[in-house]
């Protein structure tokens, strides 16, 4: 494999295990934690104290690393790391599926569909002029994902 290609697929497996500890993709009304602070929290936090330690998170991160590693190699081949992305792109999809479908009957309806801009609109339009300016919408720096 040439070393370009064992470099990518070495920045990509360190991002998907890396980029779930970013705070600010959610932040409170402070600034710190909010929602995704507070799943960050429940997901990492081994022995239940209310506070993540690097040592948990390192445990997780090896038992998802070893999770993938299909041929306990040591290494994420490219088949490994898609299937290490795919899982997570699952998870994702069904996460937001859930946030729409309000009633939980397993499908969106358009009200259900559409309550979401709806609710976004409401949130942003800081002076209630029914209009967004890009002064009232969030400003997305690096490292910044939407949420849904």
């Amino acid at each position: 494999m040439k070393n370009i290609t064992k470099a990518m697929l070495a920045a990509g497996a360190t991002a998907a295990l890396v980029l779930p500890l970013t705070f600010h993709a959610n932040a409170g009304p402070d600034g710190k934690g909010g929602k995704f602070g507070k799943a960050f929290i429940e997901r990492m936090d081994a022995d239940g104290d209310g506070a993540v330690t690097k040592a948990e998170i390192e445990s997780k991160r090896t038992a998802k690393f070893d999770e993938f590693d299909a041929n306990k190699d040591g290494q994420l081949s490219a088949d490994e790391f898609n299937a290490l992305h795919e899982d997570r792109k699952q998870k994702r999809m069904e996460a937001r599926f859930a946030k729409f479908d309000e009633d939980n009957n397993s499908t969106i309806s358009a009200e259900e569909f559409g309550s979401r801009t709806d609710d976004m609109f409401e949130r942003f339009d800081k002076n209630k002029d029914g209009k967004l300016t890009a002064d009232e919408l969030p400003k997305r720096g690096k490292g910044h994902h939407r949420s849904d």
